[in-house]
């Protein structure tokens, strides 16, 4: 098992798990038997989601707080559609947000500057925007834009 087989389980959870890492698998071509295929996703679903939840309660937690805030259904809003992808895009936001700082280091005169000093300036960055309250800010935004039904 590697970070390609399970990437796309990790971030979505449980939502056509095994079907994910089935087709994984299969791209792969190391397996061409159907049944033993079906075995072998239904056995990397239970052993990435077993350690996912030992792993990363805390996180698990906050995936599933975010993906709850996504469920207000109306006639033009699927709540599934809404909630699965999610807490994956919140998250790929923030990494987003990183390349940000990766482009300002690259502003720098790169053939003056250490890159000690660019891998300092970007550990800083980092430090900053997760050391920021991005659940209370969000919690925020939520309650603003979606106050509760009366």
């Amino acid at each position: 098992m590697d970070r390609k087989l399970v990437k796309q389980t990790v971030m979505t959870s449980v939502f056509g798990a095994r079907d994910q890492i089935k087709r994984r698998l299969k791209e792969r071509c190391v397996i061409e038997d159907e049944a033993v295929l079906f075995g072998a996703s239904c056995y990397a679903v239970k052993t990435t989601l077993t350690a996912l939840g030992e792993m990363f309660v805390a996180t698990r937690s906050i995936m599933s707080r975010l993906g709850d805030r996504a469920k207000r259904e109306t006639d033009k809003v699927m709540v599934k559609r809404q909630r699965t992808p999610f807490p994956p895009n919140f998250v790929h936001s923030l990494d987003g947000s990183q390349h940000g700082d990766d482009c300002h280091c690259l502003r720098l005169d790169s053939f003056r500057t250490h890159a000690c000093y660019m891998s300092m300036i970007l550990r800083e960055k980092f430090v900053q925007l997760y050391e920021a309250p991005i659940l209370e800010n969000i919690r925020y935004v939520f309650a603003t834009a979606f106050p509760p039904l009366r």
